[in-house]
């Protein structure tokens, strides 16, 4: 079986792009144009530590263990006041504000697998992990960032039937399930909000709130058929299977005065075919 453990140490810098539209944001029309001021933002960029163990049980699983570490730094945060925004928050919307990368973050937790390559046509993959994320804007406070969720774990698991008289068809069944720590939110101002007519955020108390958990099951079933030349598959994805309400957002509702709450997807089934040659 060869060597059966493994320990690696792992160190990298890595950068990365903003959206476009950030560089395109103008705050002000002059007599030589557009005025541009994110334009000349640079990347954000880490630093990362890995740390991992991995041991062979058998010739079909395996057993790994990984701690790392992560230092973010160059994050765009706020260059005119001093306040807790950071672009490391962000996931929509398009900001309207000049930034500078002043910002930075850190990521650190560790994370164990247990992992069976497909072997008798069965297979799963069950993995949990316990982490930190954290990040400080202009105010240079240091804060739970919004995906702050303390844990999270994952399963995969999938069976394989082969059928027909040669063999030849294949019935497959597979189940994902993952559950995620809440993450976090900041309080709504409800006065503030009723009186802009918009959500207003408690700044003071960013990001100290904590959604519920996030769970969700996904299941697939599918008949495969291998004839000559092509191979037919159908399939029927049912996507949150238990239909859980997974909370997305706290919001101010401006049309009833009433602070609202936006959910993520519902159950969806997902009927497909298709053909590969």
């Amino acid at each position: 079986m060869g060597c059966r453990h493994r320990a690696i140490i792992g160190y990298g810098i890595h950068s990365q792009i903003h959206p476009l539209a950030l560089y395109f944001y103008s705050n002000q029309l002059t007599d030589a144009g557009n005025s541009y001021p994110n334009r000349n933002l640079d990347f954000t960029k880490a630093q990362h530590l890995v740390l991992s163990y991995d041991r062979l049980l058998n010739e079909h699983t395996r057993l790994k263990l990984e701690a790392y570490y992560q230092s973010l730094y160059n994050v765009p945060v706020s260059a005119d006041k001093r306040t807790a925004f950071s672009l490391l928050n962000a996931t929509d919307g398009f900001l309207t504000e000049r930034l500078v990368n002043n910002g930075k973050g850190r990521n650190y937790g560790a994370e164990l697998t247990l992992e069976r390559f497909l072997h008798n046509n069965f297979y799963y993959l069950l993995s949990g992990s316990v982490f930190k994320s954290e990040y400080t804007g202009s105010d240079k406070i240091w804060r739970s960032t919004r995906f702050d969720a303390g844990a999270a774990g994952n399963l995969l698991v999938g069976k394989e039937w082969l059928m027909g008289r040669n063999k030849n068809n294949v019935l497959g069944l597979n189940l994902k399930t993952t559950f995620v720590g809440g993450f976090k939110t900041t309080p709504i101002d409800l006065q503030a909000s009723r009186s802009k007519g918009e959500t207003v955020w408690v700044e003071s108390k960013t990001n100290e709130q904590t959604l519920d958990a996030y769970f969700r099951s996904d299941v697939r079933i599918s008949w495969k058929r291998n004839r000559n030349g092509f191979t037919g598959t159908l399939s029927l994805d049912i996507q949150n299977l238990t239909n859980r309400e997974n909370v997305f957002i706290h919001y101010y509702d401006a049309t009833i005065g009433k602070i609202r709450t936006a959910y993520q997807l519902p159950l969806i089934p997902v009927l497909n075919y298709r053909i590969e040659f």
